[in-house]
């Protein structure tokens, strides 16, 4: 059976919603944030990595945060998402947003998330996949040094 249309746009925002507070969170460097966002045994493809579950996401960021074009960026980094499509199937749907990363020197690196999330306990849509695309990075930037 179909979701009604109230149904599809509650979805689709709360959908916006966790890809949102994703990016709240890194920003605030709230790692157990941006964890609780993913299911317990989501994938994170960033680059020619893979993170594993929870924990292995955490640890992306923890890795990301040791790099040396990490520790040499002056200010918080600010995550901006844009443009975003929301295909929902059910208690299923995929995502794919435009973001933008900013550092305290401008523009970083930019690209694509393409989500595919879930209706988890019934209750909350989780992120069970991402793959980050990058579409482009600063010279010296942390984009650059993290692909």
């Amino acid at each position: 059976m179909a979701m009604e249309a109230l149904e599809q746009l509650q979805a689709r925002e709360n959908i916006r919603s966790v890809i949102n507070r994703y990016c709240m969170e890194a920003d605030r460097g709230q790692l157990d944030g941006v964890a609780a966002l993913f299911s317990e045994d989501a994938v994170y493809e960033f680059g020619s990595r893979t993170y594993l579950g929870r924990s292995g996401i955490r640890e992306m960021f923890v890795e990301s945060g040791r790099h040396a074009a990490v520790a040499a960026v002056s200010g918080p980094f600010l995550h901006s998402v844009s443009t975003s499509l929301v295909e929902l199937s059910g208690s299923t749907a995929q995502a794919t947003t435009y973001v933008t990363v900013l550092s305290g020197a401008g523009i970083d690196h930019w690209g694509r998330y393409h989500d595919d999330l879930a209706i988890v306990d019934g209750k909350e849509w989780l992120i069970t996949r991402r793959r980050f695309t990058l579409l482009g990075a600063v010279a010296g930037g942390i984009g650059e040094a993290l692909r």
